[in-house]
């Protein structure tokens, strides 16, 4: 077992680090606590004795229960002030030495998440100029093609007709392709035409992997943020991936509401998340529809549907919208990190 620091260097750490760290006991009440971080909002309330983390995070209560009762959990919490939005991490540890109650840690990790989206952020812009380029050039030609053909048909002898109506189908085929490809990659979308958007995303996925995959909305306020609409409609598109990769769906059903709430909810038939693993498997794409639901100032859950399989559900900030929005108050999970 490692020794604990000296005194001297515990507290040259805790007050040259920006974290705090604490214990709470088997109820979640607040016990001990040191340390300080700058921007931390609502972790601000946190006051030996009378705060409850239970209480101060409703959303996050049954992991942090959880890891009451000898467990873990390792959770995100954003938080928002003039300055913008903050991130933090928090780890809720069961204190095994006392055999009840929990130690906690809570660390800032703004810059982090601002380095990984603005990472997100470039990769975007290289898929952009690729779909643009595919559209511009191979989709183009193709049309050129196609054109040059049909005027052939028109005056080629009969016994090269039949050739010639094949040869016109498959550089059809390679036509949509294409374009579907550049779609996917770049689907340049205005918040109004979002709705449209999805509706091209489920078309793609019932062609492509014979599912029966629709979008359904009530928009009670406008989307006019474009950011907004990307970030949603790539949430959606990975969340369909999933579920037909790694969850063998057969039924999707994607949901956009705005208005006092702001959600999408992609919800699957397949065979679900195990909440004893974490969803960081390579493959997943979770930690990337993490990042841009925070991009666009929400937060991601993974959550089991009442019969079975994965809904995916994202809080977002409807940015530009003609009405205020009310603050988030759901925190992204653990399972989401």
């Amino acid at each position: 077992m490692i020794a604990p620091p000296p005194e001297s260097i515990r507290e040259a750490l805790i007050e040259s680090v920006p974290i705090v760290i604490g214990r709470v006991d088997e109820a979640g009440l607040v016990r001990e606590i040191e340390g300080s971080i700058p921007r931390s909002g609502a972790l601000d309330q946190l006051i030996p004795g009378q705060t409850n983390l239970l209480e101060l995070l409703p959303d996050e209560a049954d992991r942090i229960e959880a890891a009451l009762h000898q467990g873990y959990a390792d959770l995100f919490i954003q938080t928002a002030d003039e300055k913008g939005p903050a991130h933090f991490e928090l780890r809720v540890i069961f204190d095994q030495r006392r055999g009840q109650g929990a130690y906690f840690l809570i660390h800032d990790v703004t810059d982090t998440r601002e380095l990984h989206i603005a990472l997100l952020n470039c990769t975007d812009r290289e898929q952009t100029r690729i779909g643009q380029d595919l559209h511009d050039t191979l989709g183009q030609e193709l049309t050129g093609v196609s054109y040059r053909l049909h005027a052939i048909r028109e005056t080629a002898p009969p016994a090269f007709a039949k050739e010639l109506d094949v040869l016109q189908e498959q550089i059809s085929g390679c036509l949509e392709r294409s374009r579907d490809i550049a779609f996917k990659l770049s689907p340049q979308i205005d918040g109004p035409e979002i709705a449209a958007a999805f509706d091209r995303l489920c078309r793609h996925f019932k062609e492509a992997f014979e599912v029966d995959c629709v979008f359904t909305s009530d928009l009670a306020t406008p989307i006019s943020d474009s950011d907004v609409a990307f970030n949603l409609f790539r949430i959606a598109q990975e969340a369909c991936t999933n579920a037909l990769r790694h969850g063998g769906a057969r039924h999707i059903r994607i949901h956009l509401v705005t208005g006092p709430e702001n959600r999408i909810e992609i919800s699957d038939d397949g065979t679900g998340i195990d909440p004893a693993r974490r969803t960081d498997i390579p493959g997943m794409g979770v930690p990337t529809m993490k990042f841009r639901a925070e991009a666009i100032g929400g937060s991601l859950r993974l959550l089991t549907g009442a019969s079975g399989g994965t809904i995916v559900r994202c809080r977002f900030a409807n940015r530009h919208s003609l009405e205020a929005q009310p603050p988030i108050s759901e925190k992204p999970c653990e399972t989401c990190s």
